[in-house]
C-alpha cells in the first residue's frame, strides 16, 4: 500500500513523507529556504533535527483529517502548506508562498501524504517550524 502511494505522490510531482529522511529533500527544503533569505540581507537557517521531528509529528497528525491547521503552544514558528490533487508544486514555490522571520536561525520540515476522507482526494501537508 505504502509503495502504491509513493508512486503516486511521485507521479504527480509531490515529495512523500519519506523524503523527510532523505538529505536531499532536507537540502531543498533549506536551499529554498535560504535564497528567499539572501534576496533578503538575512542570514542563513541550518537544518536542525528536533524542528524536523516536531514537525513530522504535527503533520502527520495532520494528515488524519487531511486538513493543514496552524499548531498552537510549541513556542516554534510555523508554515503549513497543503498541496491537493496533481498540481505538484515544488518546494522553492511553496517556500515562496510563506513568510519569512529574520529572528529564525534553525528550521526542520516535513510532509505527509493524505487521503480526504470527503472527498478523496489525495494530498501532501508540508510543514516547517522555526526557531526562535
Amino acid at each position: 500500500m505504502i509503495k502504491t502511494i509513493i508512486f503516486i505522490l511521485l507521479l504527480t510531482g509531490c515529495e512523500s513523507a519519506e523524503d523527510v529522511l532523505n538529505e536531499s529533500y532536507q537540502r531543498k527544503f533549506t536551499t529554498a529556504h535560504n535564497l528567499k533569505r539572501n534576496y533578503r540581507g538575512l542570514a542563513p537557517l541550518v537544518w536542525n533535527v528536533k524542528l524536523e521531528k516536531h514537525a513530522r509529528s504535527w503533520a502527520n497528525h495532520l494528515a488524519i483529517q487531511c486538513r493543514a491547521n496552524r499548531s498552537s503552544g510549541s513556542g516554534y514558528s510555523e508554515n503549513i502548506y497543503q498541496v491537493w490533487g496533481k498540481r505538484g508544486e515544488g518546494i522553492k514555490q511553496i517556500v515562496d508562498s510563506w513568510d519569512v522571520k529574520k529572528e529564525s536561525v534553525i528550521m526542520g520540515c516535513a510532509s505527509s501524504a493524505c487521503l480526504d476522507p470527503l472527498t478523496l482526494s489525495s494530498s501532501v501537508i508540508y510543514v516547517c517550524n522555526y526557531f526562535p
